[in-house]
């Protein structure tokens, strides 16, 4: 072998080892986002944010480095906004698959079916997970204190309105649910639809774990069917109030 050769194949080397110590770094950097993300979500849904800290967040995460959370995430607000984006991707892939293979176009839905097809992969994912409403315990924390009562709502915020490509599945049923309700100022829609995710995610907050297992999703489907009712009372309520 000649020098050169031996020079070329050292480089190669030395490129294919600098190649495996980024992907593994970029592994452990993403497995340890995902440990701070998810001890936060469960510390939030059971504690609330005021008081929250970053010591406490690394500490629920098994981390020893109390400054994970300004590496990985800037800051709180960045970490809480990545627990969404995380979530918001995982449901939506859900709901993809819910409208994929629905019998029924989307156009010719009633509103019902269409709040179902949206809420529904919260029971899928907490069912999954093993852990309960984790995520719906967390948003009924996160949506009061990211927007209070103002002229801001949920889904005019900057990761709710990202372009259709973000979250497709979300995109449809929205762009349906708007169509059901268009005899109502969208910015009013769009507010009781906040308020109606809220009513949700606050009866799924109520359950404990095992109401999310097979044996007792009878159940569960009967108080979740029933919730998404009360929502449409939401969605669709008058303008006025009785005479």
């Amino acid at each position: 072998m000649t020098q050169q050769n031996l020079k070329s194949d050292l480089n190669k080397s030395a490129a294919r080892s600098s190649a495996s110590r980024r992907n593994r770094l970029y592994k452990n950097s993403e497995e340890t986002k995902l440990r701070l993300m998810l001890a936060t979500e469960e510390m939030v849904g059971k504690s609330g944010i005021g008081g929250l800290s970053a010591r406490e967040i690394a500490k629920t995460a098994n981390l020893r480095n109390n400054s994970s959370v300004q590496y990985h995430f800037g800051n709180m607000d960045g970490l809480l906004q990545s627990i969404v984006q995380l979530r918001m991707g995982q449901l939506d892939e859900l709901r993809s698959d819910i409208i994929l293979s629905s019998p029924t176009p989307l156009n010719e839905c009633n509103l019902y079916t269409l709040l179902k097809y949206y809420a529904i992969p919260n029971l899928t994912l907490a069912r999954k997970e093993g852990k309960g409403a984790t995520y719906p315990a967390f948003m009924c924390e996160y949506i009061p204190y990211k927007y209070p009562l103002s002229g801001d709502v949920l889904f005019m915020a900057p990761h709710f309105a990202a372009p259709p490509t973000t979250y497709p599945a979300l995109n449809q049923l929205m762009e349906q649910i708007l169509a059901r309700l268009s005899h109502l100022p969208v910015e009013l829609v769009l507010r009781r639809f906040t308020n109606a995710t809220l009513l949700f995610f606050h009866v799924l907050r109520s359950m404990s774990v095992e109401d999310f297992q097979d044996h007792h999703m009878l159940e569960t489907s009967r108080v979740t069917s029933d919730t998404l009712l009360q929502c449409i009372g939401v969605l669709t309520a008058s303008l006025y109030p009785p005479e």
